[in-house]
C-alpha cells in the first residue's frame, strides 16, 4: 500500500519508515527536515513545508491509498516538536479535503494525550476537556478532523504518549542524553511522580500496518501501558548517566496515562519495544549520534573555514582581477587619448588657421565637429550669449536634437550651472539635477560669457575626471578661436554695407550657405525672409534702424544685388511665423518668406 507520511515531522519519521517498509509499504514523505533523508532509506522524500504548493501537488488522485498526518506527538512541552501550532489547523483541513478529492481511502491523524485535562482518565470513549493551550488546539484539530464530507474516506485519530527512537535527539531520552553532555539540567514537566509513558516509534508503525488491515474507526490510543512516575525513569538513566542533572517544574500537566483498549481488542497490538530494558541501546545509540553528530559539527565547521578561506581568496582574485581592468581600461584611455587629442588638437589648430577668411556660423559648425569628435559624443548644443541678460539662444545641436532643445532657454532656471559659467569654470552635474546637461562650459571674452557649449547625455563609462578635463581643454581651445573669429567680425567692415549692421551680399551668401549645411545636416535650422518693397524707399541707414528694432542679436540682415533686404533667421521655423511677422509690421515693415534655393541677385 501507499502510504504518506506529513505534518510536523521529526527526525523519528525515518523509524517509522522503516517499520513500514518492513511490510512491504511504498513511503513517501512530505515535510522540512533540516537532516534530510537518511542515505540508506529507499522512501520518497520531499523536503519542504506541507503547507508549500508543491506538497499539495503530491497528492495525486489514486496514488496514495492512506495519508498519515503528525499533528502533536510529544508530550513534554520542552521539545522543540511538541509546540501544536494554530496554523497547522488550516492546513489540516486543508489536506484532508485534498485527500477526499484525491481518492485516498484513510486518513489518519495522529494527536497526544495533552487533549485531555488533568482530572481526566483519559479513556478511548471519554470526551476530552483540555486545560492547556496545546491541549486546546489539539482539541480543535481533532474537531476539524471529524466534521465534514469524508465520501467514503475512513478517518481515524491516534492519540500516543511520548514517542521516541534510539539514536535521535529530539525526544526524551535524546534530549536528557544531550543536556547531560552539555552539563544543562534535564528540565521535566511536572513532579517526581508525575506519570509518563514512552513510546517506540517502531511499534506505532506495526499499528499502522495492523490498522490497514481492519475497519477501526473513530479514536484509538496507543501507549505502552507500563505505569511509571519520572522518578524511575531519571534513576534509570542515571545508572547509565551519573551525573544527570535534573529540574523538575514542580507543575502538575496530567494526572494519568493514556488507556490503550481498542488497539489491543480489536488488532491484538502488542507493543515490542520495553524502555526499561532497552536504556542501554537507547544511550549508546543516542552517544553514537552525539558522537557523529559532533563529528558533523566538527566538519561543517571545516568546510565553513574552508568556504571563508575559498571567498576571501576569491576576493582577493576579484581584486586583482578588477585592478587589471582597470590598469587595463586606464591604459586603453590614455591610447585613445593621445590618438584623439593628437588629431583634435590638430584638427582645432587648423580651423583657427582658417578663421580669418571664415564667417562666425562655419566657426560654430566646425566647432560642433570637433567637439563631437574629440568627445566621442553626439549631444553635442552650441549656445551663444549677447549682452547682459541672462537669455542664451541655441545655435548649433548635434543631428538627431531637432526639437529636443530649448531655443532661448533662460539661464536663471539653472542656477547651478549659471553660477559656474559665470565665472567662466566648466560646469558638471554631479548631482544629477533633473533639465541640467552634464557638462557645460563658457566661451570668455573679456571676462564675459559670450556662448557655451553643453553636452546634454554622457555616457558612465565617460562620466570621469579625464572626460572632464579633455572638455574643459577643448573648450579652451575653440574659445580662442571663435573669441578671435567674433573680433575679426566686429573690426571687418568689407562685410558690411557701408556704415550699418547689413551684411553685403556676398557675406550674407558665404553664411547663408553655412545655415544650409547645418540644417541638411539636422544640426540646426533656419528662417529665411525678404522684407516687402514698400518701406523699403527708406534710406539704408532708417532701414538698417528700422530692422535693428526687429531682430535679434544672433539674426543677420543682408543686402542682394538687386537691392533687396534679406533677413536670416537662426533656429526660428514656420511655427515662429505669425511671431515674427507681426514684430515687422509693429514697426512699419512687411515681409514674406524667401525661398532658401532662389538666386538672390
Amino acid at each position: 500500500m501507499k502510504i504518506l507520511l506529513t505534518g510536523d515531522l521529526s527526525p523519528m519519521v525515518w523509524g517509522m519508515v522503516d517499520g513500514l517498509k518492513r511490510d512491504s509499504h511504498h513511503v513517501t514523505v512530505v515535510g522540512k527536515l533540516e537532516s534530510g533523508k537518511p542515505a540508506d532509506s529507499s522512501a520518497v522524500f520531499h523536503n519542504t513545508q506541507f503547507s508549500s504548493p508543491q506538497a499539495q501537488h503530491v497528492m495525486k488522485p489514486g496514488h496514495f491509498q492512506a495519508v498519515v498526518f503528525f499533528y502533536a506527538y510529544q508530550c513534554e512541552e520542552t521539545n522543540k516538536h511538541s509546540f501544536a501550532q494554530g496554523v497547522m489547523l488550516d492546513e489540516l483541513s486543508r489536506f484532508r479535503h485534498s485527500a477526499v478529492q484525491n481518492g485516498v481511502e484513510r486518513f489518519i491523524l495522529v494527536t497526544d494525550q495533552r487533549v485531555f485535562g488533568f482530572s481526566q482518565r483519559i479513556g478511548e470513549n471519554e470526551v476530552p476537556v483540555p486545560d492547556t493551550s496545546a491541549g486546546v488546539l489539539i482539541k480543535a484539530a481533532e474537531d476539524i478532523f471529524a466534521v465534514g464530507n469524508t465520501s467514503g474516506m475512513k478517518t481515524l485519530v491516534v492519540r500516543v504518549t511520548n514517542l521516541y527512537l534510539p539514536g535521535t535527539d529530539d525526544a526524551f531520552f535524546g534530549r536528557a542524553l544531550q543536556d547531560n553532555i552539555s552539563g544543562k539540567p534535564l528540565v521535566i514537566e511536572g513532579t517526581e511522580d508525575s506519570p509518563c509513558d514512552f513510546l517506540h516509534v517502531d511499534d506505532f508503525a506495526q499499528f499502522i500496518s495492523l490498522y490497514l488491515d481492519t475497519d477501526v474507526r473513530g479514536v484509538v490510543h496507543l501507549s505502552y501501558g507500563d505505569m511509571c512516575t519520572y522518578s524511575k525513569v531519571v534513576n534509570a538513566l542515571k545508572t547509565h548517566l551519573p551525573s544527570l542533572k535534573v529540574l523538575y517544574t514542580g507543575k502538575q500537566v496530567r494526572g494519568a496515562s493514556l488507556v490503550t483498549s481498542q488497539a489491543v481488542r480489536q488488532m491484538n497490538w502488542v507493543p515490542r519495544h520495553n524502555w526499561a530494558q532497552e536504556l542501554s541501546l537507547i544511550i549508546s545509540r543516542g552517544e553514537g549520534f552525539a558522537s557523529r553528530r559532533k563529528r558533523f559539527k566538527g566538519l561543517k565547521e571545516s568546510v565553513k573555514t574552508l568556504e571563508r578561506e575559498k571567498e576571501e581568496r576569491d576576493r582577493e582574485a576579484a581584486f586583482m582581477e578588477n585592478m587589471y581592468r582597470e590598469a587595463s581600461e586606464d591604459r586603453s584611455q590614455l591610447q585613445q587619448q593621445v590618438m584623439r587629442s593628437r588629431n583634435s588638437y590638430g584638427r582645432i589648430y587648423s580651423i583657427t588657421r582658417e578663421l580669418e577668411t571664415m564667417q562666425p556660423e562655419q566657426v560654430f559648425l566646425s566647432t560642433l565637429n570637433v567637439v563631437e569628435n574629440t568627445m566621442q559624443n553626439n549631444s553635442v548644443a552650441i549656445y551663444s550669449r549677447i549682452g547682459d541678460t541672462s537669455f542664451a539662444r541655441l545655435v548649433v545641436h548635434s543631428r538627431g536634437y531637432e526639437g529636443k532643445l530649448t531655443k532661448s532657454p533662460d539661464l536663471a532656471d539653472f542656477p547651478l550651472m549659471k553660477e559656474r559659467i559665470d565665472r567662466g569654470e566648466t560646469f558638471v552635474n554631479t548631482t544629477l539635477e533633473p533639465g541640467y546637461p552634464a557638462l557645460s562650459a563658457p566661451i570668455m571674452q573679456d571676462d564675459r560669457p559670450i556662448a557655451m557649449i553643453a553636452l546634454w547625455d554622457v555616457p558612465s563609462d565617460q562620466q570621469t575626471l579625464y572626460h572632464q578635463n579633455l572638455f574643459g581643454i577643448v573648450a579652451g581651445l575653440v574659445q580662442s578661436a571663435i573669441v578671435s573669429t567674433l573680433r575679426y567680425f566686429e573690426l571687418s567692415r568689407e562685410l558690411f554695407v557701408d556704415k550699418t549692421h547689413i551684411l553685403n551680399d556676398k557675406a550674407f551668401r558665404s553664411a547663408l550657405g553655412v545655415y544650409r549645411r547645418m540644417k541638411q545636416q539636422g544640426i540646426s535650422s533656419f528662417l529665411l525672409l525678404r522684407v516687402k518693397k514698400n518701406p523699403c524707399d527708406a534710406p539704408l541707414i532708417e532701414m538698417d534702424r528700422l530692422l535693428g528694432r526687429v531682430i535679434r542679436a544672433t539674426d543677420l540682415v543682408g543686402q542682394a544685388e538687386n537691392g533687396d533686404y534679406l533677413v536670416l533667421l537662426p533656429q526660428a521655423s514656420n511655427h515662429d511665423l505669425p511671431l515674427i511677422v507681426s514684430r515687422f509690421q509693429q514697426a512699419g515693415l512687411s515681409c514674406e518668406v524667401a525661398a532658401e534655393e532662389e538666386d538672390h541677385a
